[in-house]
């Protein structure tokens, strides 16, 4: 090969890796500005025709979850898991599943079903697969009053009384099978949104790697009612006394549709990258609400985001924090995905608000580790990951005086897939 077809090689091929660099390095913003004031599927608004949920871009996801802290009648507590989670294909329609994880706190008992269903694009997100029904009760979506009657109807419940529990939204939880049955309904309080303080609702988990990775947040605080029978058709039915729960509705999109074509250094990146990250809840003093979170690259050891929030449950008012205002440590770890225990959190809030003053928060998570439990959620039709769980105690203090309540600890590995086994 001649020195000048050479050198023109190199010039076009430094060209091309100009153009997708210049793609890959272009304003980051996410796919919207502004998230909507519902819950329905963010997929089938941005790529969807005429608003169905019939594509999501690979590797894309989203998902429906709620974290559910329960007292029943007989004392007992539980702590239970639902999750609706979509992902895209490389080619054909999202695959979703659901996910419902039981834990008995005091005995440590546990039980898990998975299953392979559907989920509507619309404000309702209604999931059907048999034996399950998940969906939001929104009175601004056109299929409320049937979807108060159906609900209604599988929960046994008044249709006035759900009715008056919709009013800010509901989410509710209808599942039935041999194994176990929860008949539960969520009335929904304050909506916060979560995200980098300059994009309400979205944060960017990669802020200092070439390629994006917009993921949408957003929370809403409720309160439990209803009704769970665990074990056999025969075991007793319990009622719920009181509780606290958190529905997310939250989006990840890595896709060349939302960011462009790559360049070759973030292509590169993007293949060395597993993700794996701790992400805690906390209820303080049954008022105040922090979720914090950690990722890194499992394989590169690079952290790649930390980042906070402090939401006052009654009103929604919200402060965000970034890397320089917070800080974890983890004192020791176990477990298969190294779950830390007794982990410390500190958050400096620098400008506060109504109900979440400025000052300092010193947290503690503390869970004994004979009782954290894997929980195993599908992703897709042929593959799990896992995630590990801990129902902890919070501890520590607020600008408000002493912090006591309790929370969720998680630790996920993207990259420790395995063999779904048989989805219902």
């Amino acid at each position: 090969m001649s020195a000048d077809l050479l050198q023109s090689l190199r010039g076009e091929l430094g060209g091309l890796a100009k153009l997708l660099g210049a793609r890959a390095t272009a304003e980051r913003k996410p796919p919207l500005l502004g998230l909507p004031d519902h819950d329905g599927s963010l997929s089938a608004l941005l790529y969807g025709r005429a608003g169905q949920f019939d594509t999501l871009p690979f590797p894309n996801m989203e998902w429906w979850w709620n974290t559910v802290e329960v007292e029943v009648e007989s004392g007992a507590r539980y702590f239970l898991l639902t999750n609706v989670h979509s992902f895209g294909t490389m080619a054909g329609p999202p695959v979703t599943c659901g996910t419902l994880a039981v834990f008995d706190v005091r005995s440590g008992q546990r039980w898990g079903l998975r299953s392979l269903g559907s989920v509507s694009g619309d404000r309702s997100c209604v999931y059907r697969a048999p034996g399950w029904l998940l969906q939001r009760l929104d009175p601004q979506a056109q299929s409320f009053s049937s979807d108060l009657q159906r609900a209604a109807e599988a929960l046994k419940v008044n249709a006035a009384e759900l009715a008056r529990a919709s009013e800010q939204g509901c989410y509710v939880a209808s599942i039935a099978l041999p194994e176990l049955e929860v008949q539960l309904y969520f009335e929904q309080r304050a909506t916060a949104l979560y995200g980098d303080a300059s994009t309400p609702g979205w944060y960017d988990n990669n802020p200092g790697g070439r390629l994006p990775c917009w993921a949408s947040y957003r929370s809403r605080f409720e309160i439990p009612r209803g009704r769970v029978r665990l074990g056999s058709p025969g075991s007793r039915v319990q009622h719920v006394n009181g509780g606290n729960a958190r529905f997310d509705h939250q989006s990840v999109h890595w896709s060349t549709r939302d960011n462009g074509l790559p360049s070759p250094p973030a292509l590169l990146e993007q293949l060395l990258n597993r993700p794996k990250w701790v992400w805690y809840h906390g209820r303080i003093n049954e008022r105040l609400n922090v979720m914090a979170y950690q990722i890194w690259n499992v394989n590169t050891r690079l952290k790649t985001k930390l980042a906070a929030a402090i939401a006052d449950e009654a009103t929604g008012a919200l402060v965000r924090l970034g890397s320089g205002d917070m800080s974890f440590r983890f004192p020791r770890t176990t477990g298969p995905l190294s779950a830390p225990v007794d982990t410390e959190l500190s958050l400096t809030v620098r400008e506060g608000c109504p109900g979440v003053p400025a000052g300092s928060y010193q947290l503690r998570f503390h869970y004994d580790d004979a009782i954290d439990w894997t929980v195993d959620y599908a992703a897709g039709r042929a593959l799990v990951f896992r995630a590990q769980e801990a129902f902890c105690s919070l501890s520590g203090r607020t600008p408000l005086g002493p912090a006591n309540g309790t929370g969720t600890q998680e630790v996920l590995d993207l990259g420790a897939l395995k063999p779904a086994g048989t989805l219902r």
